[in-house]
């Protein structure tokens, strides 16, 4: 009888430790197939957000360069007080999908290609340019209007000083359009912000965060559970790293990343 008890103890133990190995080796390869699965999806994201800040930047760069070269041709051929410039400026406009073009004058008021005169000397980029540097703005309102645009500037040299500066209006939802491109099966979208979280672009996409002021407090909102991903955020744009974080939103984990995109203190 102790025999038998010592047989079918022995066996119990031998059936426990084979469902305790099987068990180990199933968490293991569950294990491996989540951190494979995860890595790619980073490896997904970080091609598709790549190919995005690619895509983007170049019609930034674009613009830039149209309104810095016109500048230059402005400024060499002597036509601030040319009456046939209004004209030409408006012909680039038309054929560069801007919203306007103008000159602003060193005591900040502007003309522009469709005739709406405004004060500009409170704007950033104007400074910049008076500086003499070429300028993208962050999103602004429109003074005529309303509505969310960008700007691009270059000054208008007379020799060795500023006589003016350039600008092109765009509305930011030209931005948002480069953006819209569906990415994993309709689910992903993307967003520019500065480097402290300030939107820039938006994303039109039915899931997304929609017109949020601040990316990092767009994330703390959804769940209590996120304050970590949104520091960790926040810590890397701050020094200026890319990187990724996993936040949730109505119970489903969803990844976020994150790198400069080489145009002020953008990230994409």
């Amino acid at each position: 009888m102790r025999k038998t008890f010592l047989l079918d103890h022995k066996n119990t133990f031998a059936l426990l430790l084979s469902f305790a190995i099987i068990l180990i080796a199933v968490l293991s390869y569950s294990r491996i197939v989540y951190v494979q699965s995860q890595q790619q999806i980073l490896d997904s994201l970080y091609e598709i957000s790549s190919q995005s800040k690619e895509v983007l930047t170049k019609e930034i760069r674009c613009n830039q360069e149209v309104i810095a070269n016109l500048a230059t041709l402005i400024g060499n051929a002597g036509m601030m007080e040319d009456p046939e410039l209004w004209d030409y400026l408006e012909a680039v406009n038309q054929r560069n999908r801007f919203k306007r073009m103008g000159v602003i004058f060193p005591d900040g008021t502007s003309r522009t290609s469709d005739n709406e005169p405004m004060y500009l000397g409170d704007r950033t980029y104007f400074r910049h340019s008076m500086a003499g540097q070429s300028a993208v703005s962050d999103t602004l309102t429109d003074k005529v209007g309303g509505g969310e645009i960008n700007v691009c500037s270059a000054p208008i040299w007379n020799g060795d000083s500023v006589a003016g500066v350039l600008f092109a209006t765009y509305p930011t939802e030209y931005y948002r359009q480069i953006l819209s491109v569906s990415t994993f099966d309709g689910f992903g979208f993307s967003y520019v912000t500065k480097s402290n979280g300030d939107r820039v672009v938006g994303s039109g996409h039915q899931d997304s965060l929609g017109d949020f002021k601040n990316i990092f407090s767009a994330v703390r909102a959804l769940d209590p559970d996120n304050t970590a991903s949104a520091l960790q955020m926040r810590e890397d744009m701050a020094a200026g790293s890319s990187g990724y974080v996993i936040y949730n939103r109505e119970g489903q984990e969803r990844y976020l990343y994150y790198q400069p995109l080489g145009v002020n203190d953008w990230y994409l």
